[in-house]
Order: structure tokens, then sequence, then C-alpha cells
């Protein structure tokens, strides 16, 4: 009888682009898990006649999460095992039904993976923290070439998030024809600290607009929509310390592993700007561009001002 191989992984939900609204390479900790199985597949949504009636006799039609893969997964979750899938969901509302689905089968969802522009932004993190543990993503333009996942795929497989964005680096820093790019990784379970943090620095302080050009930018537009997460809260509480010192220590937190080029590319303009500031998390709270103007409806702005 063979006996079964265990290995230390996290699932990898990739995700082209689900955007929550609007259009250095250190680290602190590292989770692995340990997986009884992992499948790799297409997760697919099922429509089915109800009551298992022919579909020329129905109607109606139930949607459900199926694929071979999820469902062997989800059978081994069943009989007590930890079980993964390897998948990618495209960007669509059905996202959201197909992750909670994953979840109630009791599949692993240990992070999300986005392969897409400025997706690491503290917008779309806040909205995902139920979702996952963790969220890798660019604070930037994504290069064509994407996640290089045969220099950090490995790494992925292992949990290795300190690897994963040293490999990024490491091949984007001699990518040719233009050696940019960032990656981050965000811890989800520091976000309501993060949020709680920061309603009291909005309680205090009130950022000028005028400023803005003061704050790192993360794109070109004429109006800039995302802008580093710690260059703005620091210039928002220059003349408080305290508080400055408290959202630069919970962004570490946040924000374990995270690593950038010298120079980013803004496609607007087609240029390479430095990178002089770099929290690994984007903030939308001081643009005052339209890209911008549904940011007051996000659960970021709602659960901080």
């Amino acid at each position: 009888m063979k006996q079964s191989m265990r290995i230390d992984v996290n699932i990898i939900f990739w995700n082209k682009a689900w955007k929550a609204y609007g259009c250095g390479k250190d680290g602190i900790f590292m989770e692995k898990r340990e997986f009884d199985l992992i499948t790799m597949g297409e997760v697919m949504l099922r429509l089915s006649p109800p009551r298992h009636a022919r579909i020329t006799d129905s109607s109606v039609f139930e949607k459900h999460a199926g694929g071979a893969e999820l469902n062997v997964a989800a059978g081994v979750a069943q009989m007590g095992l930890r079980s993964a899938v390897l998948t990618k969901i495209p960007r669509s509302s059905v996202s959201a039904f197909l992750r909670n689905r994953i979840r109630f089968m009791d599949v692993s969802d240990d992070f999300l993976l986005f392969d897409d522009c400025y997706m690491q932004n503290i917008e779309t993190a806040y909205l995902l923290r139920d979702i996952t543990d963790h969220i890798i993503a660019s604070t930037c333009e994504m290069m064509m070439v994407g996640i290089p996942y045969a220099t950090v795929g490995s790494a992925l497989l292992r949990g290795d998030y300190a690897a994963v964005v040293n490999g990024f680096y490491d091949f984007f820093n001699s990518y040719h024809p233009g050696p940019y790019g960032t990656l981050s990784v965000v811890k989800t379970s520091e976000l309501e600290s993060t949020a709680q943090l920061m309603k009291t620095i909005n309680s205090q302080h009130q950022w000028d607009s005028k400023d803005n050009g003061l704050i790192q930018a993360f794109d070109d537009y004429s109006r800039n929509v995302f802008f580093d997460m710690g260059s703005y809260v620091k210039r928002l509480c220059q003349d408080d310390q305290t508080l400055a010192k408290q959202m630069e220590e919970q962004l570490n937190r946040l924000v374990p592993y995270k690593a950038h080029t010298e120079y980013f590319y803004a496609t607007e303009y087609k240029r390479a700007i430095k990178m002089e500031e770099f929290s690994g998390i984007s903030i939308s709270d001081p643009s005052t561009s339209s890209k911008a103007e549904t940011k007051e409806t996000t659960e970021w702005w709602k659960a901080t001002h």
C-alpha cells in the first residue's frame, strides 16, 4: 500500500483583475500549511435543473460550483483531510460566488494572486479581508509578461512569500525591454487594525489635496489615483510623529513582504518613474481624479471616516 505524500503549499486563486472600484524585500513572517491533496484545474459554474429533472422538462436552473478537480478536493475535505485547488477565477460577479462555495466545501483558499495592474490597493484588500488570508499583487503597472511563474512558481507552492517577492524582483530587475516591477504580500488579518488606526488618524488630521504632489504616486494620470499609503500617512501626520510611527509599524505588519525595482512603468505617458517611497500598498483617499470618484462608497472609506 502506497503512503500518501504530504507537501507544504498554499492555494493560488489567480485572478486577472477583480477590481474593488475605479479603474525593499524584507519579511517579518511566513506561514506554511500542510496539505494531504492538491488538485489543479478549472472551477466551473454549472447550471442544473432542480431535483435532477431533465433539461427539456425544466424552465429554471440552479447554479452550482463544480468541476472534477474541485469535486475531488471537496470529497477529500469531507473525509477530514486538508485539500486545496489550484485554479484561475476570471473577472466577473460570479467570482465571489465561486470563492464562497469553495470555502463552504472546506477547500483551502489561503491566498489570492492578482496578475494585473494596480490591484494591491487598500480598498480592494479591505474588501477581501474575509475572503482570503493573503493577497499577492502589484501596486503599479504589471508588465505584459505578468507574474514570472517559471521563476516563482515553486516558491508559491511552498508558501514561501519572501522567495516569491525576491524572485519577482530578480526577474524584473534584469527584464528586457524594461526593468520595471513591484510586488507585495498583504496579510489580511491585519486589515481591521489598519482601518481602526486610519480612522483615528482621519479624526485628528485633514489632508489638503493641494499637497498631492508631495506623495509618492504609482500612476501618471493628470490627477493621480493610486498613492503610496505609507507616503500619504507620513505627510498627513507630519506634525504627529506618534501616530505616524504607529502607522509605519502597522504597515510593516500588514505588508510583511515587498519588493520593487528602482523605476516603475506608467502607461499614460509611457514613461519610467523613479520609486522614492514604497510601503507595498496604495491608497486613493487623497485622489481628486474622476477615476476615483466612487472611493467614498467603498467599505474602506466607510470604516475609516
